[in-house]
């Protein structure tokens, strides 16, 4: 088999840029991911994703070894194409590593539901924050009304925020610190400063009565998720701007971006009938419309 015409999968290109670009935002979009068995052909990133959490990068997993990026820097000198790409495998190279998962490369799936697909395991959705999609008014829609934009940041703005968010990653950040020292340095010199009281005290509250109502039907979570919930509340706290999420003039904001972190990391993997679930969704929504405003 002869690799001179061989093509790189733009995948890899992009994370070969990834390595060169350190403190550049790069997005790896997987357009209808779930039209075959995401455990089986994503099966290798999910690994890397939980064995690389809390490591150095120079500990990192390699998501290839260092013959097969010695391979593909063969291969790209061969084609004289994509310069760029050829010179990170060659530093890669010389340095005998393989290529890991780059702290700055961001990961977004897109999802179809119907007949036709395949439901995420917990293993995925432990792993992703599951963004739902607002199904589009038909009558506005038939009439060329544009759907509301909802709450929106500046490009140049989550530019900032992803680019610090790599930075972390790559620190181990996330892992080394305890979640409430996490929200107090996303909170200090911002508006939020007044509030840290106010706003761990729900948290741990919202996620005490989640997981007690969660465990004894098998839908409890672990370490994960608490730190990926308190990560995306400090995120939005660092933000340091009350009136996103505040759109329609009724939500505090922080509060909106905590409803927003359980939507996406909690309750996404409750799933099953009647019997499995019991008296447990009445009484979840129970607990959740008397959160304290």
């Amino acid at each position: 088999m002869s690799y001179e015409n061989w093509e790189p999968p733009a995948a890899l290109r992009l994370i070969l840029r990834a390595q060169r670009r350190p403190d550049q935002p790069h997005f790896l979009v997987l357009d209808e991911m779930n039209l075959s068995h995401v455990e089986r052909y994503f099966s290798q990133f999910l690994s890397l994703l939980e064995s690389n959490r809390g490591l150095s990068s120079s500990s990192k997993l390699s998501l290839l070894d260092a013959d097969s990026v010695r391979l593909i820097a063969s291969t790209l000198a061969a084609a004289q194409e994509h310069p760029l790409e050829k010179s990170v495998a060659d530093e890669l190279t010389s340095e005998k590593q393989g290529l890991t998962l780059p702290e700055n490369l961001f990961i977004v799936g897109t999802v179809n539901v119907d007949e036709t697909t395949y439901m995420f395991s917990p293993k995925v959705l432990d792993r992703a924050h599951v963004i739902e999609m607002k199904t589009p008014d038909p009558a506005a829609y038939l009439k060329g009304e544009a759907a509301p934009a909802g709450a929106l940041i500046p490009a140049d703005e989550a530019r900032q925020i992803l680019i610090r968010s790599a930075q972390r990653r790559r620190n181990g950040f996330w892992e080394k610190e305890n979640p409430i020292s996490i929200l107090k340095e996303a909170a200090s010199g911002t508006p939020f400063a007044s509030e840290l009281g106010n706003i761990t005290g729900t948290l741990e509250k919202l996620l005490a009565g989640l997981q007690r109502l969660l465990e004894p039907v098998g839908f409890g979570f672990a370490y994960r998720t608490i730190n990926e919930v308190c990560a995306y509340v400090a995120t939005y706290l660092e933000y340091a701007d009350p009136s996103l999420f505040n759109h329609d003039g009724k939500s505090v904001g922080w509060q909106a971006a905590l409803d927003r972190a359980i939507f996406q990391k909690v309750l996404p993997k409750i799933h099953g009938n009647r019997r499995q679930l019991g008296e447990s969704l009445r009484s979840l929504n129970a607990f959740l419309s008397d959160q304290p405003a």
